[in-house]
């Protein structure tokens, strides 16, 4: 059970990852702000997690603390999209952040089956950090996904993009959410 109503293909491509074991060790969502990059995001996360099934069911003890942003092995780093305050916020994400994830990244997951590390706004990689990221994303840890969430995948490191499955996310006809947002909360 998806929670993103949209991106119909991308959708598709991702679950036949999940269903085929074929995912990939790391991401890049690249789209405009609130297009829907953190809700894919958690949806992977909880994708790989999820005790009933390789989709995320939305009902159990990992799919529920994954959304309520409060799983163990998932971890976001960067902008925090839930605070309108940080609408604007381009903080660097340092290289002390990075080395922070390398040594944690090598430690089996806690409690699910994959450490997943959210990075909203990648785009706000110091260059050390690019750095020191794209080492990890060359000889990944076993059992850990990386999902690089940015506005612009030109405005990152291209050695980094190489790395990645670069997933674009369009613009939302507003119909198509209205349409949701009766039918599903009159």
């Amino acid at each position: 059970m998806w929670k993103i109503i949209t991106h119909k293909q991308t959708m598709k491509l991702l679950e036949n990852s999940f269903k085929d074991s074929l995912f990939s060790h790391a991401y890049v969502l690249s789209g405009n702000r609130h297009v829907g990059k953190m809700t894919l995001a958690l949806d992977i996360a909880a994708s790989l997690n999820c005790l009933s099934s390789m989709q995320s069911c939305g009902l159990c003890q990992q799919c529920k603390r994954i959304f309520n942003y409060n799983h163990a092995d998932v971890k976001i780093i960067g902008e925090d999209d839930r605070d309108d305050l940080n609408y604007f916020n381009n903080t660097v994400i340092s290289i002390e952040t990075i080395r922070e994830i390398q040594s944690e990244s090598n430690l089996k997951p806690f409690e699910g089956k994959y450490r997943v590390y959210i990075i909203n706004g990648a785009e706000n990689l110091s260059l050390a950090a690019s750095n020191a990221l794209l080492k990890l994303l060359e000889e990944p840890p076993q059992g850990v996904v990386f999902i690089l969430l940015t506005i612009d995948s030109n405005l990152m490191l291209s050695t980094v993009l190489s790395r990645c499955n670069l997933i674009e996310l369009r613009p939302v006809q507003h119909k198509i959410i209205e349409k949701y947002l009766v039918n599903n909360y009159n």
